[in-house]
């Protein structure tokens, strides 16, 4: 009467790791469920006023908006932008939670979207799950890392899977918030581009011409990116 129930089938060859296979499946069950807003469907009986139960569910909000937006005025990359744009990325109600080895981004998927590691600890793993083993780790991030910007700024393919280490909660910044907030905003964007090109320059020791045309290459993906996505708008 309360819910629709479903029976998943699934088997392992690892019969001794069959108790901890199933609580692995069962917890990504359960923060995929989470994550797109679903709660428990039996019946609760809930004995709160209505007002105090708003008022609990309201500050928690707030203080989700306070935390979001105090992780992003903290980041050197969002710097240019105004205090009032980073509260409209901070209140894009898009806090998700994931579990211990789940990919919050595949490799080489055109997923447009960038993130705030919020708490907990990430993967930077590089190479595609295979039979050969050919994946390997190459960095980690903790939190108050902003990752997967190049892709969603540039609009290049993931370079790289990021796997959640242990429980984690981000920030996602969806496609539409970038694009109305970051690169719709000119001196906002020259400012992010120049603080990507600097940090690029750093880590491949760049001349000086060289991170000049990494900017000038990343206004120009960024100015495509931009008359792409108003052109799926209109």
């Amino acid at each position: 009467a309360s819910s629709i129930d479903y029976r998943l089938y699934f088997s392992t060859a690892d019969y001794e790791r069959r108790f901890q296979i199933c609580t692995e499946v069962r917890s990504r069950i359960w923060y995929a469920v989470q994550r797109r807003g679903f709660s428990i469907p039996f019946p609760v009986l809930d004995l709160r006023p209505i007002s105090h139960s708003l008022r609990q569910d309201d500050l928690q909000a707030s203080q989700q908006r306070e935390d979001c937006f105090a992780a992003l005025r903290a980041l050197e990359l969002l710097s240019p932008l105004r205090d009032d744009e980073l509260l409209r990325l901070a209140s894009s109600d898009q806090v998700l939670a994931y579990g211990q080895g789940e990919h919050i981004i595949h490799q080489n998927e055109h997923d447009r979207s960038m993130y705030v590691l919020l708490d907990g600890v990430c993967d930077v793993v590089v190479g595609e799950a295979s039979e050969s083993g050919d994946q390997r780790t190459v960095s980690s991030l903790s939190s108050g890392t902003l990752f997967g910007e190049m892709s969603a700024l540039a609009g290049s393919p993931r370079s790289a899977s990021i796997v959640a280490r242990s429980p984690v909660t981000v920030l996602r910044i969806p496609q539409a918030a970038i694009h109305e907030i970051i690169v719709a905003n000119h001196a906002a964007m020259e400012g992010i581009v120049a603080l990507i090109a600097k940090r690029e320059a750093t880590l491949k020791a760049f001349t000086e011409q060289q991170t000049r045309k990494l900017e000038e290459s990343l206004m120009a993906q960024m100015a495509a990116s931009l008359r792409r996505f108003l052109g799926r708008q209109v």
